[in-house]
């Protein structure tokens, strides 16, 4: 394990609880200047799930969302993981949106859900944030 992706590992006690959180605002329609048009609503949404980040043997750092089974992805430190773990958990919730597909809550909230083993330590979670803007009507 590398020195820098340590210090981003926190004692995760099995009571610790992780949560997604959507929150949403809107853009009020506006006309463009040039042609006149009025373009459609944009809501700007705020999405929040825990991820789960291994420190694999080749020295990468894998990314799982357990509540969204196709995120998957990996990077070459800490750093770099959660920067692809944020453009993952994007395309794959812009996916789902654009397949008429629901945007899934939080079934698992704690390390003991997730069934991670705590006590190995190259396991560990952080919660990944995200902005998206969502085209409405």
């Amino acid at each position: 394990m590398k020195k820098t992706d340590k210090q981003y590992q926190k004692s995760i006690s099995k009571n610790e609880s992780y949560e997604a959180d959507i929150q949403t605002r809107t853009t009020p329609e506006k006309s463009c200047p040039i042609h006149g048009l009025k373009h459609s609503k944009q809501e700007i949404k705020k999405f929040s799930f825990p991820a789960v980040l291994a420190n694999e043997e080749n020295g990468f750092v894998s990314v799982t969302f357990p509540d969204i089974p196709e995120a998957i992805t990996c990077g070459e430190s800490h750093e770099h993981a959660v920067e692809m773990a944020k453009e993952c958990l994007g395309l794959c919730i812009q996916g789902r949106i654009e397949d008429g597909e629901e945007i899934p809550e939080v079934t698992r909230t704690s390390a003991a859900d997730i069934d991670i083993d705590i006590d190995i330590g190259s396991r560990y979670i952080v919660q990944i944030e995200i902005e998206m803007k969502i085209e409405r009507g």
